[in-house]
Order: C-alpha cells, then sequence, then structure tokens
C-alpha cells in the first residue's frame, strides 16, 4: 500500500469514530468531532478557543485492524458557534504503531462509554 492510500484510509478511519481525542502540542487533549473526508482532507470541529491553523494534532487509532499514529496539521479553522470551531484537517503522516497493549482496551467496557471507563481499565491491570 503506498503512503497516499495510508493517508486516505487514516482519515475515512477518523470519520468512521466520529470523535477523536487527539493530542495537541505541549500535551493538550482535544476532542475533535469528525464529519467527512476527501482524500487525506478531514472536516471536523473542535473547541474554538483550543485550535488554530497550523496546529499539529496527534491520535492512536486503528488502521486496517493495526494500530496507527497519525499526525494531522490544521489547514484551515474558522468560527462555527460560540463553543466550536470548523476545522479542515490534513493527515500529512500515519506510522505503523509497534507499541503492543498489555491489557485487554477498555472498549469492551458495557456500562459506560470507553475512555471513561476506568473501573475496567484497573480490572485488565490485575
Amino acid at each position: 500500500m503506498t503512503q497516499e492510500q495510508l493517508v486516505t484510509r487514516a482519515a475515512h478511519a477518523l470519520v468512521d469514530e466520529s470523535a477523536v481525542e487527539m493530542t495537541a502540542e505541549g500535551g493538550r487533549l482535544l476532542e475533535v468531532w469528525t464529519i467527512a473526508c476527501e482524500g487525506g482532507a478531514v472536516r471536523a470541529s473542535a473547541p474554538r478557543l483550543e485550535v488554530r491553523e497550523g496546529m499539529e494534532l496527534r491520535c492512536r487509532l486503528m488502521v486496517d485492524g493495526a494500530p496507527h499514529r497519525i499526525t494531522a496539521v490544521v489547514e484551515h479553522a474558522e468560527f462555527q458557534s460560540q463553543t466550536r470551531a470548523a476545522l479542515v484537517l490534513r493527515v500529512c503522516d500515519v506510522t505503523t504503531d509497534g507499541d503492543q497493549r498489555r491489557s485487554a482496551s477498555i472498549s469492551s467496557c458495557q456500562h459506560r462509554p470507553r475512555r471513561w471507563c476506568v473501573t475496567a481499565w484497573f480490572r485488565a491491570r490485575r
């Protein structure tokens, strides 16, 4: 698979997630809502006062069944509402993530959304 194809698949994986927790410069976490993609460009929204054009965002996501690290740059940001900014993210780098988790993913938790389920994480660590 070419790098261009991998970038396109990563963009589709971001949209399939719908809401992605991404790491911004300085280690801040942002919840980015992904809407649609065309090639490596992803339409999305994020907290308005926390994003700007040129900002680099990173996340870890499954692409074709394997974990990957995705880097995207905010290509365009504009006012959408009092709390959200409309974005165009450009996926600029996708690499296979060799770090394997030692425990089961907390996405299998049935009683809370996966990112908030600390109970399952602690159970898996035992």
